[in-house]
């Protein structure tokens, strides 16, 4: 028995890791072969004229927080739930299981959505920036244009020499379209929002979730504004990342995690006679501890 249910949680897990693996070489090929679409200027174009600026919110605080933070929410969340439950079955399955083992299976079935959905927005931002090349808002400063072997008057500019010289500025100039910041930040915010929606149902008095689901968007709104005042981004670029996050989000709590029953209509049934209680999700608990 022990074996058995041994060798189906590998085959998940090992299942799990070889997709969301396979999805991160997708990403690694990128940084590493990725060539921008190399679009040109025109001399006179002011949106290309801002100076260059450090990230006030840097890729590694996005990522760092963004990741933190969906960890703690979710283990939080599912502690809570865990130590709220009072049905009575889930109680002798408590004993049988353990608290500990439920509250991991429950962090790994939230998670493994939410990172699944991190690669694949990764994806679809990454397909945007170099199928397009756009020139981020500071590619005067950064490029140095060697404006003596180009013509102006001959209007939009394809051939032309940087004479910058931080390799890796002259390749990430091209990559405007759409952002990533505003991509991800908004993915884990929506993502989060949603998750919380579902599962925080434990408070008598919603106005808490609601104060957490509000900073969450906060966060996203003001990495969002950041790459905008930074001048890495166009407003527009901005706008389409945040459209790209929001969509994958929804799109993955909604079909590929098990917050919504999208794919299943004997789900579907249960679900609308489901209140959303805390004793309703510990009845779902203590049935779902049986096919483990």
């Amino acid at each position: 028995m022990i074996n058995e249910e041994l060798k189906n949680v590998l085959k998940i897990f090992v299942s799990d890791a070889v997709i969301i693996g396979a999805g991160g070489i997708i990403l690694l090929l990128f940084r590493v072969l990725g060539d921008p679409y190399k679009r040109g200027f025109f001399c006179d174009d002011d949106s290309l004229k801002y100076p260059f600026h450090d990230s006030t919110v840097t890729s590694a605080m996005l990522y760092g927080i963004g990741f933190v933070l969906a960890v703690i929410v979710m283990v939080v969340v599912e502690s809570v739930l865990i130590y709220k439950c009072v049905n009575s079955q889930l109680k002798t399955d408590l004993k049988t299981y353990g608290h500990l083992k439920i509250i991991v299976r429950n962090i790994y079935i939230s998670l493994v959505p939410f990172l699944f959905g991190a690669v694949i927005e990764h994806i679809v931002t990454d397909i945007g920036k170099y199928s397009i090349g756009r020139l981020r808002p500071h590619f005067f400063d950064v490029c140095k244009v060697n404006f003596s072997k180009i013509n102006c008057s001959q209007g939009h500019i394809e051939d032309f020499e940087c004479l910058g010289k931080e390799a890796n500025e002259i390749r990430e100039m091209r990559l405007s379209f759409p952002s990533g910041h505003a991509s991800f930040s908004t993915y884990v915010a929506v993502y989060l929002v949603i998750y919380i929606q579902k599962h925080v149902t434990f408070f008598r008095r919603y106005l808490f979730r609601s104060v957490v689901q509000a900073l969450l968007i906060y966060l996203a709104w003001y990495t969002c504004l950041s790459r905008i005042t930074d001048y890495k981004h166009h407003p527009s670029d901005v706008i389409a990342g945040a459209v790209i996050g929001s969509t994958t989000a929804a799109l993955v709590a909604y079909c590929v995690s098990d917050m919504f029953p999208c794919m299943s209509s004997h789900d579907l049934n249960q679900s609308t006679v489901s209140d959303g209680s805390v004793e309703q999700q510990c009845h779902n608990e203590a049935q779902q501890l049986h096919d483990l």
